[in-house]
Parts: structure tokens; C-alpha cells; sequence
């Protein structure tokens, strides 16, 4: 379903903190109702927990959405490219010069240095 949801297990309670229904793609300057993932499949959170990276299989990038929101309001939570354009390909770059294909697991380091 294109949707990153966050489940409270004292509450049970269940919300949707990135995408939509449908597949596509947004970053940082669209709110997060609106589609902006397309296949996420695996999760990893960063050491400080100040970021949820996404592996965004059918885009295909690694994604990173803030988890810190000093009013706690999920509409202003910040989704952003970290590595990939969209192209399909094996080639080594930095950011989004990089080209990667079929993204299905990822994990960040202990120490925040690295994803893999």
C-alpha cells in the first residue's frame, strides 16, 4: 500500500507517518498525505533515532524521514532523498549520482557511518 505506518503497542493504535494509497514520489518540499513512496520494503532505524531510513524499491532510492517533530505533528515530518535518482543501475556515485536496483534490505551501522 505504499505507506510507512507506526504502531503504539500500549495503545494499539495505528498511523500513517509517510505515503498514500498509490505509489509515487515527493521529498522534503510536499506534506506526506500525498504519495511519496513507491514499494518501501525494508526499515532501519539510526543509532540517535532521529531517522527512519526506507529502502524505496521501486524508485529506486534509500529514503530518510525525520522522526523528531518538536510539536509531534506527523504532517511536518521530512522525507528526503539520501542515495539514488530513480535510474535502475549499478553505479557507484555519491548522493543522488548513485544508481541502485532492487533495494530489498538495508541496515544502518551502530555507529550512524554507514547503510548497507
Amino acid at each position: 500500500n505504499h505507506k510507512i505506518r507506526r504502531i503504539d503497542p500500549a495503545t494499539t493504535a495505528v498511523v500513517t507517518i509517510a505515503g498514500y494509497s498509490g505509489p509515487g514520489f515527493a521529498d522534503t518540499s510536499t506534506p506526506l498525505s500525498v504519495p511519496c513512496l513507491d514499494y518501501p520494503t525494508s526499515l532501519d532505524v539510526t543509532a540517535d533515532g532521529k531517522f527512519l531510513i526506507i529502502s524505496d524499491v521501486d524508485m529506486p532510492r534509500i529514503r530518510a524521514l525525520e522522526l523528531e517533530d518538536p510539536d509531534n505533528d506527523l504532517t511536518n515530518q521530512r522525507l528526503s532523498t539520501v542515495v539514488g535518482n530513480g535510474v535502475q543501475g549499478h553505479r557507484d556515485g555519491v548522493g543522488t549520482s548513485a544508481y541502485l536496483r532492487v533495494i530489498y534490505g538495508l541496515r544502518v551501522s551502530p555507529d550512524g557511518e554507514a547503510i548497507y
